[in-house]
């Protein structure tokens, strides 16, 4: 039973290390999100036209992935909380000088404001925040909320000390008076796995890569892609799968990773197909790594050209492959709801042709769909809300990625 932001845990039992272990009813407090006051930020007022459309009128503590290359999300600023301050001192007002769109907290000059266009004025405002929570159960049958870290975007949760079982994830907000169904997410402890053959089919297709691996030697790790292979809307880089999937197989294995990456935003397999072609033939790297989110919109006609191409270029070049079948932009995006974005043609013809050239594959859309099982939704793990990962869902990436290797 849930009642305001408190969580009504009924008496039970749970198994750690084997052991059943019997839990007492409790009652836990989700405690409040404040939002936050963004420190005083130089703004230039623009009326809106094709020289500066919405997304260009964007303060910038509403950009998730920051000032370069980052997208709004919509609905951050707090409600009646926008001050607009010129120069000398004096106010703008609302709806007269300027309009705010919530829906995507773009900020517009309007025709009969004493602003000049393009002047340069001052913002004060706070943005709501998200904390994602997580309920765990320790060995004396307590259950503890552990709080997340704020964030105006897509808040990752804590990581869950190994003395403990985590339980469910809860979202709360800043808005948040009363803890709905959608905003708790039980755990079932087990991230979802595509195919049992999955590992076997991954085994053979990354026979030397694990030769060199198991001989603690240098591998050389190309890793191609667009923006997500670039990092965006990570925290920061070393959040980005790339980094994150080059230091656990290091860690892990004991061998030095020297990886390249051949990636830019906003890119397809049809735009970097010769960059990464003459790659492989000069440099023969062992492992390649593709992820192009971007690749599903392509045609059936060009997503089957580019990847033989791949394929038999890398074969040619000694280079062994792991495929990543990329996480899945949000239905805000795409216009379609997560089943229907997970049945493009992208995810039917690409495997069969990995499979057809022994390839091996990550399968990060199938734990994406599936992601309800660790406690997560889909669109929790999209910083943008659109089609950029957060920490979490690079993660993820990195994760299967360690999967397709049979790695912990």
């Amino acid at each position: 039973m849930k009642q305001g932001r408190y969580l009504h845990i009924g008496s039970g039992s749970v198994t750690i290390d084997n052991k059943g272990i019997k839990t007492d009813a409790q009652t836990l407090e989700v405690s409040y999100c404040a939002p936050l006051q963004v420190e005083p930020e130089k703004f230039r007022l623009y009326s809106a036209d094709s020289k500066h459309p919405y997304f260009s009128r964007v303060p910038l503590a509403c950009l998730a992935g920051g000032p370069s290359g980052g997208g709004p999300v919509g609905f951050i600023i707090m409600p009646d909380s926008l001050v607009i301050e010129r120069a000398d001192g004096s106010l703008l007002e609302d709806k007269k000088d300027y309009k705010l769109d919530y829906c995507f907290d773009s900020i517009e000059r309007t025709s009969s404001s004493i602003a000049a266009e393009g002047e340069v004025v001052t913002l004060h405002y706070k943005v709501k925040r998200k904390r994602l929570d997580t309920l765990v159960v320790d060995r004396d049958g307590k259950f503890h909320l552990l709080e997340g870290s704020l964030s105006q975007f897509a808040p990752v949760p804590a990581d869950v000390p190994v003395s403990t079982i985590a339980v469910a994830h809860v979202m709360a907000t800043s808005e948040c008076e009363a803890l709905s169904d959608d905003m708790i997410m039980p755990i079932s402890g087990v991230q979802p796995s595509n195919s049992a053959n999955l590992a076997t089919l991954n085994e053979c297709a990354l026979s030397k890569v694990t030769a060199i691996l198991k001989s603690r030697k240098n591998l050389n790790l190309l890793i191609c892609g667009d923006s997500v292979c670039c990092g965006a809307h990570a925290s920061n880089i070393q959040k980005s799968y790339s980094e994150v999937f080059k230091k656990q197989l290091s860690d892990s294995t004991g061998s030095p990773v020297t990886m390249t990456k051949i990636c830019m935003g906003g890119r397809s397999s049809s735009h970097l197909l010769p960059s990464i072609k003459r790659y492989l033939q000069t440099e023969h790297p062992d492992l390649m790594v593709i992820e192009f989110v971007n690749d599903l919109s392509l045609s059936k006609a060009e997503i089957e050209k580019n990847y033989v191409d791949l394929f038999e270029c890398a074969a040619d070049s000694g280079t062994e492959i792991i495929v990543c079948l990329p996480h899945l932009p949000s239905p805000l995006f795409y216009g379609q709801p997560w089943q229907k974005i997970a049945d493009k043609p992208f995810f039917h013809i690409v495997p069969a042709l990995a499979l057809a050239h022994n390839c091996a594959i990550a399968d990060v859309a199938y734990r994406w769909l599936h992601s309800d099982v660790e406690g997560m939704q889909p669109i929790w793990m999209l910083a943008d809300q659109a089609n950029h990962p957060n920490d979490y869902g690079h993660k993820v990436y990195a994760q299967e990625l360690m999967r397709a290797l049979d790695l912990p």
